[in-house]
């Protein structure tokens, strides 16, 4: 199978001094009078070439392109992922096995989850809260429930890994 090239243009966050002393935050509730709701800065990145990679998830590995695509056998169906205890007490302890399996790991804590789903208005604002957060339009870590990239841990498991190998090296 040949991997599809589209072109599209996505949403950055932009590099900004003030990220080093305060974090990016978007509140989704009505902050105190003169507090800003969002310090987000955001720029458009246009013609940015997207490459379907299915089919050739084997082909990427974490060593060597930052990033790897693992499939999880899920008990849920598709239907289940709208309890929330059925995703909490099945779903994220299958994907916390599949990642302490990968990387031989005593423990693995998936400290949050979210589970977006576009409501037919969206992306106009019906005024009223939605039961689900809806899609994004900033580029960001996602989880989909067919596989999983595992980008958010990497500079945890590139400094676990560095000083796992520095440790052997010493004989430790």
């Amino acid at each position: 199978m040949i991997m599809g090239t589209i072109t599209a243009s996505m949403n950055f966050l932009t590099k900004d001094t003030r990220y080093n002393k305060e974090r990016p935050y978007l509140l989704i509730y009505e902050p105190p009078e003169g507090f800003p709701k969002s310090n987000i800065k955001l720029e458009n990145h246009a013609d940015l070439q997207l490459t379907d990679l299915r089919g050739h998830e084997d082909k990427f590995s974490l060593r060597n392109d930052g990033f790897q695509i693992t499939s999880i056998r899920s008990k849920l169906s598709g239907e289940d992922y709208d309890d929330e205890d059925l995703v909490k007490n099945i779903y994220l302890k299958e994907v916390a096995d599949a990642v302490r399996e990968m990387f031989g790991a005593h423990k693995v804590q998936i400290f949050e989850h979210l589970v977006r789903k576009r409501h037919v208005e969206f992306p106009i604002s019906t005024g009223e809260p939605y039961q689900y957060n809806q899609p994004t339009s900033i580029a960001h870590v996602g989880m989909f429930m067919s596989s999983f990239l595992i980008i958010s841990i990497l500079v945890n498991l590139k400094l676990m890994f560095l000083q796992n190998k520095i440790l052997r090296e010493n004989g430790q």
